[in-house]
């Protein structure tokens, strides 16, 4: 993922910047697979020349770690109907118990980058992770359809 949209009802916008905040503020310590990330406007609303300068360097750094991201697709979870929904006894989507799961090697971060449906795709779903994590994560993604069909979700 290069970019992130966020829309929402304005009487809720401090509510979505605080549950971002989580993640991109300048002062948050916990991120997903370890990899500190930001919240940055879009090119046209920065105004100086030095925040310009500033701009392209994160554009520099995003390359680079979408250039170091190894990634995985499956055909075979369909995201729409399972990776969004809750578990009513744990109040979790599949999604963030994915996310949650940590490397072997690396405790302190999670597996996954990012996991999310293909771009205008309502079957393909792409698993982003560290380079380092690859054996791991494929073996996990493999074993994700016996599990689901183990349990009850086709």
């Amino acid at each position: 993922m290069r970019a992130l949209h966020v829309e929402c009802a304005v009487d809720r916008l401090q509510e979505v910047r605080d549950k971002l905040n989580v993640w991109y503020s300048s002062a948050s310590t916990k991120f997903p697979d370890g990899t500190k990330m930001r919240l940055v406007p879009t090119i046209t609303s920065v105004t100086s020349r030095n925040n310009k300068t500033k701009f392209a360097s994160c554009i520099a750094r995003q390359a680079a770690l979408n250039a170091g991201l190894a990634s995985a697709n499956t055909r075979e979870i369909s995201t729409s109907l399972l990776l969004d929904r809750k578990d009513p006894s744990t109040n979790k989507t599949f999604r963030e118990v994915l996310m949650d799961i940590t490397p072997e090697k690396k405790p302190g971060t999670t597996l996954f980058h990012t996991i999310d449906r293909q771009f205008k795709s309502e079957t393909i779903v792409t698993f982003e992770f560290h380079p380092e994590n690859a054996s791991e994560a494929h073996n996990l993604i493999a074993s994700l359809v016996p599990f689901l069909k183990d349990t009850g979700h086709n």
